[in-house]
């Protein structure tokens, strides 16, 4: 009796914790808030969600102010996109390469940082490259378990080390990476910021 009171104890105070933070918010940012001028080809965004999915990635990764989201960006005819991995897909397929806008609209984004390796040399570029075109191709649903291990399902932040894998080595060795493991690399500059 006396561990059901407990348990009850602090499921109301999870409760309280969790709706002061998602009641909490502002308006979300658009798509033209990035700069095509600074963005280069195979950047990375990491991004902070306002939606419900998204605050609790942010909640339970250990702090309220980390991404939730993380993929790749890429400049065609003047504008940007983004490749990454969502289960907000209608058709299964979790790998996404979309307008950056049209993702700003369709979420309610709070915030983003977008970092650019250094370093790489002409081969790794080409090897990201290819990695690139050829996940973009690939068809495959969303990984719910987050299994850093099986490729057969993806998630965002795995999508991200398949293309950079053997480049990207300091985030971790989990079976789990955190989109905001990407923060932390220390072979990249911040191309571009805006936290409200």
């Amino acid at each position: 009796m006396r561990l059901r009171r407990i348990h009850w104890v602090t499921a109301c105070a999870v409760c309280c914790s969790v709706g002061a933070f998602f009641l909490s918010g502002e308006p979300p940012l658009t798509g033209e808030t990035v700069q095509a001028a600074s963005v280069e080809d195979f950047d990375i965004i990491l991004i902070a969600g306002r939606s419900i999915r998204s605050r609790c990635i942010r909640l339970f990764g250990g702090r309220a102010e980390e991404w939730s989201h993380v993929g790749i960006l890429r400049k065609e005819d003047g504008e940007i996109s983004i490749f990454h991995a969502t289960p907000d897909t209608r058709d299964g397929n979790a790998i996404l390469y979309e307008r950056l806008s049209a993702l700003f609209e369709r979420k309610a984004v709070s915030g983003f940082r977008i970092i650019r390796l250094t370093g790489l040399t002409p081969t790794q570029q080409e090897t990201v490259r290819f990695r690139f075109e050829k996940e973009r191709l690939e068809a495959r649903p969303f990984d719910y378990n987050f299994n850093l291990q099986d490729h057969s399902t993806v998630y965002c932040s795995e999508l991200v080390l398949i293309v950079f894998s053997e480049i990207i080595c300091d985030v971790g060795t989990s079976r789990t990476v955190h989109p905001g493991a990407f923060g932390t690399l220390t072979n990249c500059i911040t191309v571009l910021e805006y936290l409200k």
